[in-house]
Order: C-alpha cells, then structure tokens, then sequence
C-alpha cells in the first residue's frame, strides 16, 4: 500500500532548491528510495513504527521508535560532490558508544562487484542540532547507500548534489519481503561502530534484502501495542531476538510464547527465528532464560510448526578471543555485530535459499 494516499503527511517531497552549486532535496523525496523509516511530516520526525502504538508501548519505545536504527537511502547519481545538512533532536547520551557510532550518518559507494566504499562519516558538530558534512564524488553514475543513525532522532535531513546533476532511484533491493528484526539496544545498534555495522545491516549487505529494525535499548518487552504492530507487517522472515530486556526468565515465559503465537496467526507461513542472548556468562539467570526460548521452539514444532527455528546465542562468539567482542560485556562491538552477522546469516541460509 502506498501510505501516501491515504495520509498527506506522508507524501513524498518533489521540489528542489537550487543554489549557485548544488540542487538541494529534502528526504523524503521521489528520487531517493527510503527504507526502514518512515517521515512524519505533520511532527517533522522519521519513525520506526506507529506514533500510537509507541505512545501505548511506554516511554521507552516512545522515545527510541524515532531513533532512524535501519534507515537508510539508497539512490544513484553522477554528480561530483554530496552534502548532507541533518537536524538533529539533540545529543543522544550515551558512555559506551562514540558520537559517530550513536548520530553520525554513513554514505557508501555500491559498487558493480557487490562490494563497499566509504565515502563519508559524519560527526556531531558542537551545535548538534546543525550539522552540514560534504564530500567529492566521481562524477560517474554510481550508486550509493546513506545510513542513518541507530541511536538519534533526525527532524529533518537534505542532500545536495551538483546543480543539475542526474538523480534517481538506487540499486534495488531482492524482489522479497523485507527481513523483520525485534529486540533489544543489541538489535538497535548497540554498540556498532557505525550505523551500517549493526548486524541487520552487514546481513543486507551481504544478501541485498531489505531489513526493518524494530530494536528499542532496555524496552523490548513484548508489549500488546508493539506486538500488535508487528503482526501487520509483511516480512519474508522474523527474527525473535527477545530476550535482552525481558527482567527475568519468568516475565520472558509469560510473554515469549504468545508472542510467537500471535505473530503465526496472521503470518502462517512466513519463517520465525528465535535466537537467545549472546552474553551467557554475563548473569547467572542466563541459563533459565535460555531454556525459556527453547521451550518456546520445542513446543511450536510440537505443534506442527515445521518453520520456526531455534538459534542458542551462546555460539555467537564462540571464539578464542571472546573477551574483545563486546564493549561492556553486553553489548557487542563492531568485531561481535560481524560474528553475529555471520552465524545469523549461515542459519539464514539453511532456513531457505531466498536469504542467500
């Protein structure tokens, strides 16, 4: 469904502003693809999920459903510079991850080969609502990919290119239903070097499937009006990343069964995968939460349920150097979101030929 003709505020920008070296386009526009948020212009906010739902969902989810984790802006031009001008909410606080890692925004080059190039990283300026950053292009008609922030709200973002340079539509995701991620401040981004290093975003890069990253830091708790929402969308696969934030093994077994069952009602066919914690020797009620998910899994195949999977976090980083793959323990760093990627991804493939 095209939101946009049902809801005015969601229609897409086609003006342009023009000054004496650059064409300006406010996002949303119809010459950039938008993925993973959506732009509430009657609040000047990109958004993860419905303002009613996160409202319903407590303050939590009501602050962090307008972190942009996951957006991103995928176009093709020739021009031969970019500028990105990003108003931002405020700071985003924070101790364990850098300023670039929880607001900066990411532009990378696809290239023919499948493979990436940085071209820019932004950093907050000292007035973080104002940052404008800029770099050179080549001049070819290239595509690129722009990361928004996993742990800031962005109130309005526009892109400048050279004046009269051509602009369109990038690379194209698989033609299949995006990949639908739940969870907690780890499946949010936590704590990512940069946007485009959560695991969500190295698995798309390495399948070209579209992700929605639904992670909410310390809030993902299964709440009716997030589980409700989710139940709407049209995924090609669920990933039940739902453990984290869950305060104890007996709260995470009242809510991790149902919200396995309501999913799978309105979604009978689409794959679920329940994946555990990665942190098991971090507290000592890991090992009861984990038997929880397991007995979640065990009890839908029982059912007759031949398309949910069980993946034990444990193994994530099943390393010999598993001490440097987090940053605090918890959350994992660029090296752990990777080995996350990895094992995620291997099961991905088992699970069908339509994630390869």
């Amino acid at each position: 469904m095209d939101i946009s003709k049902i809801d005015k505020n969601m229609v897409k920008n086609e003006e342009v502003y023009t000054t004496d070296d650059k064409d300006i386009y406010t996002i949303p526009h119809v010459k950039f693809d938008l993925y993973g948020v959506f732009y509430d212009a009657q609040d000047c906010t990109f958004r993860r999920i419905d303002k009613e739902a996160a409202s319903k969902a407590g303050i939590g989810v009501n602050f962090l459903h307008k972190c942009t984790a996951g957006g991103r802006i995928r176009f093709r031009t020739n021009s031969t510079l970019f500028s990105v001008h990003v108003k931002y909410l405020g700071m985003s606080p924070g101790d364990n991850m850098s300023e670039i890692a929880r607001s900066g925004v990411i532009l990378l080059e696809e290239r023919i080969d499948g493979s990436f190039w940085t071209q820019m990283v932004t950093r907050l300026s000292i007035d973080p609502k104002e940052n404008i950053s800029s770099c050179n292009l080549s001049g070819e008609m290239k595509n690129y990919i722009l990361y928004l922030p996993n742990y800031n709200t962005i109130t309005e973002l526009k892109i400048g290119l050279s004046k009269g340079a051509k602009v369109e539509g990038g690379k194209k995701y698989k033609d299949i239903l995006p990949i639908l991620y739940y969870g907690s401040s780890i499946t949010q981004g936590g704590c990512a070097a940069r946007a485009d290093a959560s695991y969500q975003a190295i698995i798309s890069k390495w399948n070209n499937i579209d992700f929605i990253n639904l992670g909410f830091s310390g809030s993902a708790t299964a709440q009716p009006s997030v589980v409700e929402y989710m139940c709407g969308i049209d995924c090609s696969l669920f990933v039940m990343d739902y453990d984290y934030n869950a305060p104890n093994a007996d709260y995470l077994e009242k809510t991790h069964y149902p919200l396995y069952e309501s999913f799978r009602k309105t979604h009978p066919n689409t794959p679920i995968l329940m994946v555990s914690k990665p942190d098991m020797e971090n507290e000592h009620q890991e090992e009861e939460r984990q038997k929880v998910i397991k007995a979640s899994y065990r009890r839908a195949r029982r059912s007759g349920d031949k398309n949910v999977y069980f993946y034990n976090g444990k193994n994530f980083f099943n390393i010999d150097n598993r001490e440097i793959c987090t940053v605090d323990r918890c959350h994992p760093n660029t090296l752990g979101m990777y080995l996350m990627a990895k094992k995620l991804y291997a099961k991905m493939k088992k699970i069908s030929k339509d994630f390869i």
